[in-house]
């Protein structure tokens, strides 16, 4: 192995090293964040934290090292200002409490000088206060950069703390604790934002996979509708090729033009059952059965209410107006609403009382679904169900959307839940509004 394949890894590892000490010392810069919202006793508690370091540094100052009382506020606001920053701006504390570091060492090597009464021992580079305060800015560093960051700041600081062996070993306990601190503190740090950016993740995949389940459920709901849907199509296609096949002979002196144009139209109406069968076996799932019995409608509403009361749902219905002449897709998305409000009644609130309240009127059917909250939660009602049970919320949206509807579903003022759907008796022509 060649010389320089040696030396190349050596120097990338050293260039990393020197690139994340120049970002911790002057290249990096503070990412402006808006402030974090908290209540009254965070406040307060943090408040007090600081009042007991500020109370600590200035006894240290003061009591062990008999400093000079400029000195003194000098040196304890040193000590004590990248506590309220650390977590704002921690790059700014870290210098700030460098500096604190490299003052303390220069007035413990003078020994007369004029800002000390005595020569400071070697503490003074490590005053305990001063060393969890690093420790908690080494940690916000961390927090916020990274582990990289964090470990270049904790290795300065260290570093900083050598001069202190020249005092003798004796000073080497004081040194071991400012040092554990300080890997604490980057260590501490680093896993917390490991572990926020692993929450931050799992918050976002679990986000995905819920709004995936909500679209598999949408177009399960529609596959679901449309296979419904062909059987009240099918009727009018049927009745459509019956009459139209029928006409030469129920009709008389049809001329042979006429009776051309009503084969043709039975022969195309014909067509498009074969294809809507065809498009029936492509939304039916293979293994789930063909239905044979009648699609419900909005006549068979009582029929649900009645079968509810018997399984043991406190169930109080109200019907208003005349059904009249209501279009076989809306009879249809109405029995189902109902239907899907009841079940969801049983299975989120077992024992609640629940009000159905079905008002037909010349342009709309107007449906409510109201229960009030659980009251028995060991007990859930299973009402009886059938091919065609929608994915709740979910299949009542697509079903009031596919004529044209309005759907509304919150909680109630004093708990329990209200399903809303407003049904158009007259449906839009394409391109036409809903509205």
């Amino acid at each position: 192995m060649s010389e320089l394949a040696v030396s190349r890894p050596f120097h990338d590892v050293t260039r990393r090293i020197g690139d994340q000490i120049a970002f911790v010392i002057w290249r990096g810069r503070d990412e402006s964040r808006p402030p974090v919202k908290h209540n009254t006793w965070w406040w307060i508690g943090w408040a007090a934290i600081n009042l007991v370091a500020l109370i600590a540094c200035v006894a240290v100052a003061t009591e062990i090292y008999k400093l000079d009382i400029t000195f003194m506020l000098v040196l304890a606001a040193a000590y004590f200002a990248p506590l309220p920053l650390a977590f704002r701006l921690p790059l700014l504390a870290w210098r700030i409490s460098l500096a604190g570091l490299v003052l303390s060492l220069v007035a413990g090597l003078i020994p007369d000088s004029h800002l000390a009464g005595n020569q400071l021992p070697s503490a003074t580079s490590w005053t305990f206060p001063q060393a969890v305060i690093i420790g908690v800015v080494l940690a916000a560093i961390g927090l916020r950069f990274g582990a990289l960051p964090a470990a270049a700041a904790a290795a300065v600081t260290v570093l900083f703390t050598m001069p202190v062996l020249t005092q003798g070993l004796s000073h080497l306990d004081a040194l071991a604790v400012a040092t554990v601190l300080a890997i604490a503190g980057a260590i501490t740090g680093s896993v917390l934002r490991d572990r926020r950016t692993a929450e931050r993740e799992l918050s976002v995949e679990r986000q995905a996979s819920a709004e995936v389940r909500a679209k598999q459920a949408a177009l399960t709901e529609r596959a679901r509708i449309a296979r419904e849907l062909h059987d009240v199509v099918a009727h009018h296609m049927s009745m459509v090729a019956v009459r139209a096949e029928t006409a030469p002979y129920r009709l008389s002196d049809v001329p042979e033009p006429a009776r051309v144009e009503f084969t043709e139209i039975g022969s195309a109406a014909r067509a498009a059952l074969a294809d809507m069968r065809n498009l029936l076996g492509v939304l039916r799932d293979g293994q789930e059965p063909a239905e044979m019995a009648p699609q419900p409608g909005a006549e068979q509403i009582p029929d649900l209410v009645r079968a509810a009361v018997a399984a043991g749902a406190d169930v109080h219905s109200e019907i208003a107006g005349e059904i009249g002449d209501l279009p076989a897709a809306v009879g249809l998305a109405a029995y189902r609403i109902v239907q899907e409000g009841l079940s969801n009644a049983g299975r989120h609130a077992p024992g609640a009382t629940v009000n159905v309240r079905v008002a037909y009127t010349a342009t709309e059917v107007a449906i409510t679904i109201r229960n009030g909250p659980p009251v028995d939660l060991d007990r859930t009602v299973e009402l009886p169900t059938e091919q065609g049970a929608s994915h709740g919320l979910v299949g009542m949206r697509e079903r009031v959307a596919l004529v044209a509807g309005n759907f509304m579903a919150y909680p109630a003022d004093r708990g329990g839940f209200v399903v809303e759907a407003t049904l158009p008796r007259v449906q839009p022509k394409d391109g036409e509004s809903a509205e």
